[in-house]
């Protein structure tokens, strides 16, 4: 049971930083997408 909650922590934990980088650089990704990818591919992922 101990480890089970290792790994839920170990999943919130990634999941936090996750967010948080998606959060802080998430604008910064459109704009590098943007340049590096064609347009078609960039409305695909976005």
């Amino acid at each position: 049971m101990k480890q089970r909650k290792v790994l839920v922590g170990i999943a919130v934990a990634i999941f936090i930083i996750l967010l948080l980088y998606w959060l802080l650089v998430a604008e910064d990704m459109n704009a590098w997408l943007s340049a590096m990818v064609p347009s078609t591919v960039q409305n695909l992922i976005v």
